[in-house]
């Protein structure tokens, strides 16, 4: 994830940190699809950063396939927003579901004689996907609306 100017950055992983030379710093919230795909790219993004010894491969190629499950079902509700309300909602609760579970295996993995998952990165995961997942509630409100 891009983040803002260092003087800027609110140390909040639910918001983007910028710098505008004319009003100061601006830390925006990360809401609605935009807001859930930047969260999702910033799990990927450590993932993919992520050394053996912090994250097991195993661990990392389940990471990798469940976000990218979590993405084809807010593709899919992206596809019918506004035009099919019931389906829309289907594929937001799918994709909670699978945001929850994700975090729930990434907990589980940390724990353990031998963890698969440093606790600073598990935590930062988990972090970034409570992010989307609030995102996602937020879309779920707009449609109950």
């Amino acid at each position: 994830m891009r983040r803002g100017d260092a003087n800027c950055d609110d140390g909040n992983v639910c918001t983007e940190d910028s710098c505008n030379p004319a009003t100061g710093c601006v830390n925006a919230g990360s809401s609605g699809f935009g807001g859930i795909t930047t969260q999702l790219t910033a799990v990927e993004g450590a993932v993919g950063a992520a050394s053996p010894a912090a994250l097991a491969p195993s661990l990392a190629k389940v990471v990798r396939t469940k976000t990218s499950a979590i993405r084809a079902k807010l593709t899919a509700a992206q596809a019918v927003a506004g035009s099919s309300a019931k389906r829309e909602g289907r594929m937001l609760k799918a994709a909670t579901k699978a945001i929850n579970g994700l975090a729930n295996a990434i907990g589980k993995a940390r724990k353990g004689r031998k963890p698969k998952i440093s606790a600073s990165l598990a935590d930062s995961l988990r972090a970034r996907l409570a992010c989307a997942g609030v995102a996602v509630e937020g879309l779920q409100a707009e449609l109950a609306r």
